[in-house]
């Protein structure tokens, strides 16, 4: 194997001159020519940082730890990609660990982590009870942590990356003024304090003079589990709305709720979204595919992820450091359930067209007589 001293004698530099190079080195007074041609030999004789002993000289390991909770959902799999390949190009090893949102998993594996002398730890998408027992624990004490994309973490005094939610709301804020809503149904999850729908549901629309009434759609806060909960939870929904009143616009915490309510929106008739409007706060891309596409926040992983390693890059150099938090504003992506932009305007349908052409008709056979309609 080619080590760093050989290819500095190729090249006829010191050894921690073509390390500089070989390293990425912030500060690298090797000329343009002698760089490329020790990167040239790197690639050509297949050279291998020995990390071992890059670890022993800076007392690091280069690893950063990644728990994350519910894979099931595609957003967290971008997550961590994106993850994955922002920590790559800084120069670290991500190590990913898979909880199932279960303490006892988050827990050994953070002691795991430990062992190994992870530089550093991102804790994606996790539920707040679970946030909350690490903390009271200390754990995330024992090594530099943020918390990603994870609900509730802005209430517990932690390190955190998270979506601001506040303009989406101020979408939905300004679509009920416009739209002159008369009342709302939410439909949450029980107990879920800590999520951001709670805002716009219990301050936003009330300042605005909007009743509301809230609707449990399941026994406790956690996230919703498509291929486990989709069956429940549509005839749930279905014998929800077919028992209540109408109203003007549906918020859902869930995307996988809302699409269970749009099936049973177009059984009793409602239509979506000119008699009803419907947003979500929602995290599945796939709601664009709901028929019809479904109003939801507009998510960046890509975003999340710079932010996340810029704060656990800052939380690494100062341990100490007082709960940072970094956001990244939610816009709202406007589809067929709910629209801002532009007004709601009856869908025309066959029956409509038909009777334009038949008012048309009449009128042509009208007779200037008085008025008098002639028939054919």
């Amino acid at each position: 194997m080619i080590t760093c001293k050989q290819i500095a004698e190729m090249v006829g530099l010191s050894r921690q001159a073509t390390a500089s190079v070989l390293n990425d080195a912030p500060v690298c007074l090797v000329s343009p020519e002698k760089k490329a041609r020790i990167l040239e030999l790197a690639r050509e004789l297949h050279y291998v940082r020995n990390n071992a002993a890059r670890t022993l000289a800076r007392g690091k390991s280069g690893i950063i730890g990644i728990l994350t909770g519910g894979l099931h959902i595609r957003k967290n799999h971008l997550n961590l990609i994106l993850m994955d390949q922002v920590l790559r190009a800084a120069g670290y090893l991500p190590c990913i660990v898979y909880t199932r949102n279960e303490e006892q998993h988050l827990v050994s594996g953070i002691h795991e982590l430990v062992q190994q002398h992870a530089d550093g730890l991102i804790v994606n998408s996790i539920l707040p009870d679970v946030i909350e027992n690490l903390r009271d624990a200390g754990l995330d004490r024992l090594i530099p942590t943020v918390f990603a994309d994870s609900p509730g973490a802005d209430a517990l005094g932690v390190h955190e990356a998270v979506y601001d939610y506040a303009p989406f709301c101020s979408a939905i804020v300004e679509f009920c003024r416009k739209r002159k809503i008369r009342n709302a149904a939410a439909f949450t999850c029980h107990d879920s304090k800590f999520y951001y729908a709670h805002h716009l549901i219990r301050n936003l629309l009330p300042q605005l003079g909007v009743p509301y009434d809230e609707f449990p759609v399941i026994e406790r806060s956690r996230i919703l589990d498509p291929g486990r909960d989709r069956c429940s939870l549509f005839g749930k929904m279905h014998q929800t709305i077919a028992h209540m009143k109408k109203y003007d616009l549906l918020i859902f915490e869930q995307g996988i709720a809302a699409q269970s309510a749009l099936w049973s929106l177009r059984d009793r008739g409602w239509r979506v979204p000119d008699e009803v409007a419907v947003a979500a706060f929602s995290d599945f891309d796939s709601c664009s595919s709901y028929v019809p596409a479904l109003t939801i926040p507009e998510f960046s992983p890509e975003h999340l992820a710079e932010r996340t390693w810029h704060l656990l890059a800052k939380v690494m150099a100062d341990p100490e450091l007082p709960p940072q938090r970094e956001t990244i504003p939610l816009k709202i992506l406007e589809h067929d359930t709910l629209k801002i932009t532009s007004p709601h305007r009856r869908t025309r349908t066959v029956k409509d067209k038909n009777h334009e052409i038949m008012t048309r008709e009449q009128k042509t056979v009208t007779a200037g007589k008085g008025g008098r309609s002639v028939k054919k």
